[in-house]
């Protein structure tokens, strides 16, 4: 659980398209045929147009009808927070909308009956709290305990079940998953190979990828399939390179694999594809700056990428925000 501090403009540009075909062929009385119209998806990484009002870093972000919550997180003073702030994805206005009941960073969240949901993390070392904050009156409270003490750990929603994977107890990587529907009681369901901390988590469909992460031997570039269903953990590919606290997004079902720390601890460019429909992993034109340790949020067809940091060492957070997107267009 670094710490790092100041902010930095960051903009960054990322453009890659992947060739695909769609429809079939239209009905011709000359009996000639034509090809399918061909498209090519476009995948970009932009800035928002807009920044938050300081340097933040390793906070829970979560949406709630639309609005995005940024939960605790590290300061441009290294310091871990227990503000929760509201940010309009559509203008960059931030309100402070109330406090956690305790201090933290390094934690994971999901929504659960209308409420944010935050799962250990701490301030300094991880704890194994669960807090509840209300967005519709400010007030938080601590509703439950994990079976063990945690920070970086990442949290995957699949239909109303919550399961945390990973995490850090203070002394070496977790490899448990357990599931939660209430944020009070936890299950475990299954066990990653090996213990991860920092892991890039997406959902695709009804699939949880697990890509990278930090385990016992360092960075790794495994990607893992959790089927809930199931409750199996299976190999399916590797990342071009190992990488841990990197950003993990869904769009179009696939998973992008944004930034994070090298096995060197350095704050990387990297931009990763995985089709877990096609088996493949796909790397992508870098970013033009790097960034690690950011919160994610969804919105329908487009993901922010939110505040983070540009390397491993102090004084390196920054207050951007970023949007991830695709569209389909059709080539000649």
């Amino acid at each position: 659980m670094a710490h790092r501090v100041r902010a930095v403009a960051l903009a960054l540009m990322v453009a890659a398209s992947a060739a695909s075909c769609s429809s079939g062929a239209r009905p011709d009385h000359s009996q000639s045929t034509s090809a399918p119209p061909k498209f090519r998806t476009i995948t970009s990484i932009h800035p928002t147009g807009f920044a938050l009002p300081a340097p933040l870093q390793r906070e829970v972000a979560l949406q709630l009808g639309g609005t995005v919550y940024l939960a605790g997180g590290l300061n441009s003073a290294s310091t871990t927070l227990s503000t929760v702030v509201r940010l309009d994805p559509a203008t960059g206005a931030t309100t402070t909308v109330g406090t956690l009941a305790s201090p933290v960073h390094d934690g994971a969240g999901a929504v659960i009956g209308g409420k944010l949901i935050i799962f250990a993390g701490g301030a300094g070392t991880g704890t194994n709290i669960v807090q509840s904050f209300d967005p519709a009156t400010g007030t938080a409270t601590v509703i439950g305990h994990l079976p063990v003490p945690l920070s970086d750990l990442a949290t995957a929603v699949v239909g109303t079940t919550v399961f945390l994977i990973g995490g850090y107890d203070g002394r070496v990587p977790r490899a448990e998953i357990y599931a939660t529907t209430t944020g009070r009681t936890f299950t475990k369901v299954a066990d990653l190979p090996v213990g991860l901390r920092y892991p890039g988590v997406a959902v695709a469909g009804s699939t949880v990828i697990i890509a990278g992460g930090v385990s016992p031997a360092g960075a790794t570039d495994v990607v893992y399939a959790f089927d809930p269903a199931a409750k199996t953990v299976t190999p399916i590919g590797h990342l071009p390179a190992p990488v841990g606290h990197a950003a993990a997004l869904t769009l179009g079902g696939r998973v992008y694999v944004v930034g994070g720390l090298s096995a060197a601890g350095v704050a990387v460019t990297s931009v990763t594809v995985i089709d877990p429909a096609a088996g493949s992993v796909r790397r992508l034109p870098p970013l033009a700056q790097p960034v690690t340790d950011a919160g994610v949020v969804s919105l329908g067809t487009k993901v922010f990428i939110i505040g983070g940091a540009r390397a491993v060492s102090i004084s390196t957070s920054v207050a951007a925000v970023l949007a991830a997107s695709i569209r389909r267009i059709q080539v000649p």
